[in-house]
């Protein structure tokens, strides 16, 4: 779900929008064909200024990947700030 409008402090010519997209059973970043991430699940916040990730899940071959947190480019420099965490099965 989002919202595409003209930016009401801005001139007629910017565009400014607001996207919440779940994901769910999501892929990405294909080697050779292959995505290398899979099962990825949550949520993603997307503004003119930042992207926020809210409690995305997923796959790398064993491991188990999660992530939350929010990249911005609103200021020089960029700002980000991302808490992650991947674990891979022990053997036996």
């Amino acid at each position: 779900m989002g919202m595409v409008r003209t930016a009401p402090s801005k001139s007629k010519e910017e565009i400014d929008f607001d996207f919440n997209m779940a994901l769910n059973d999501c892929s990405l970043w294909p080697i050779d064909g292959k995505p290398t991430v899979t099962n990825l699940t949550g949520e993603v916040h997307l503004t003119p200024q930042r992207v926020e990730l809210v409690d995305l899940k997923a796959k790398r071959g064993d491991a188990d990947l999660a992530t939350h947190g929010a990249i911005g480019w609103a200021t020089r420099p960029p700002t980000v700030a991302l808490v992650v965490d991947a674990k891979k099965p022990r053997a036996g």
